[in-house]
Parts: structure tokens; C-alpha cells; sequence
């Protein structure tokens, strides 16, 4: 399912708070601040991709705070990896501060307050990675420091450029595919966090569960057939 939010559909001086209620409802909840609430131009396109949520969005620069109050409203049950794809974006977050240029990427706990904000626009993409499938990969539980992949890197270049691909296919494959490629990617992404690589058992696990998953759809399909 495709969800498409644009600014011109809302009246002028209603914009930026409708862009406040569609980002808290798309992505997660959180602050805007502006000087001036009126005549506000963005858009926001959702969609999903195996079990991960694909969200891209484009709009005016402003401050953007998720705080602790609004974590509270809407605690999150994902992790997200940022993508930048175009101008340049400041993060902050517990003490630590970075500006992102086109390509770069930000893995992160959206349960950890930080700030955001950009003198240009606003041009990125959010994967929204659910909680479970990069837990088990991390070798305990303390909380996700804020991580920042720049595009020059070899990890950032290669997870840059395989998730900037797999957002054009998005709709283009069957479910079970994408589903196997959603969990290459939660380990993509455990291997950008400093994360050992699992043993090969674990993918030959993945695929026979993938493939068992296939024949009980054939069968459900064709259990009327002689």
C-alpha cells in the first residue's frame, strides 16, 4: 500500500500543522517548530517493503525535536535508518552532534530524544526497521547510540547504495522475496552497527524457512484441486 501526503491539498494556513499530524501519523511523533505556521510546502510518500516501513520526505526546513514527552505519546517498536539524498541536515542527540550530506546515513533509536534541523529543505528517506529483527543481532541490550555512516565510507557507500536500489523496486516483487531481502537487510545494517556477521547456518535457515513458507501458499491455493 502507497500513502501519498502533499501540502498543496490543505489550505494555506493549515499546512504546517497538517504536516505535523502526517508526520506524527507516517513516521513518529514529534515537535515542529517554525516562526511562521502558515503557507508550508512538503509531501510524503509512504510504502512498504517486506516487513519494513519505506517513507520518503521532502519539505521547508525547520526544527524538528522528538522529545521525551512525545516518546511517551508514541514509544516506537522500530529502529530507522536514515538516508539522505539531497542538501544537508544537523543532528543532536545525548551530547553529540553531526551534519549529514547527500548519501550519508543515520541508524538510530527514535526512543532516544534528539534534535534536527536544516537551513535548506529537508530531503530523506527513513527505512523503518521493526525492533525484533535487529535485536537478535546485537550482542546485548544497551541502548542504540545514535549512528552516523558517511557516503565516503566503504560500509556507508555499500548500505547507501543498496538500500537507495531496493527503494526503486519497491512493489516489483513477490512478498516471500522481499521478506528474504528485509532480513539482508537488518544484517546489512548489524554489520554497520559493528555487529559480527552470523554463521552461515543462520541464511541456509532463513532460505529453507523462506521456501517452507512458499509450499504451504501453493497448497492453500490448490488444496481444491483433485
Amino acid at each position: 500500500m502507497t500513502v501519498v501526503w502533499h501540502s498543496d491539498a490543505v489550505a494555506e494556513r493549515d499546512q504546517f500543522a497538517s504536516w505535523r499530524e502526517a508526520v506524527c501519523q507516517h513516521v513518529y511523533a514529534m515537535t515542529p517548530e517554525r516562526e511562521n505556521w502558515r503557507g508550508f510546502r512538503g509531501k510524503i510518500l509512504a510504502r512498504r517493503f517486506g516487513g519494513l516501513d519505506v517513507i520518503e520526505l521532502e519539505c521547508e526546513g525547520h526544527l524538528v525535536a522528538r522529545r521525551g514527552e512525545d516518546i511517551a505519546r508514541t514509544t516506537s517498536d522500530t529502529y530507522y535508518i536514515y538516508c539522505q539524498l539531497a542538501d544537508s541536515a544537523w543532528f543532536s542527540q545525548s551530547g553529540r552532534e553531526f551534519v549529514t550530506g547527500p548519501g550519508d546515513i543515520v541508524i538510530a533509536d527514535p526512543n532516544v530524544p534528539f534534535l534536527t534541523r536544516t537551513l535548506g529543505n529537508f530531503n530523506f528517506r527513513i527505512w523503518r526497521m521493526p525492533r525484533r529483527m535487529l535485536d537478535p543481532l546485537r550482542v546485548n541490550n544497551d541502548q542504540l547510540v545514535m549512528t552516523y555512516l558517511r557516503r565516503d565510507e566503504p560500509v556507508g557507500s555499500v548500505l547507501s547504495s543498496y538500500l537507495g536500489t531496493l527503494a526503486t523496486q519497491t512493489g516489483r516483487m513477490d512478498e516471500i522475496t522481499e521478506e528474504c531481502i528485509a532480513d539482508n537487510v537488518s544484517r546489512s545494517v548489524g554489520v554497520a552497527l559493528g555487529i559480527p556477521p552470523e554463521t552461515p547456518g543462520h541464511g541456509r535457515e532463513a532460505l529453507r524457512s523462506a521456501k517452507f513458507v512458499r509450499v504451504l501458499r501453493y497448497i492453500d491455493c490448490h488444496l481444491a484441486e483433485p
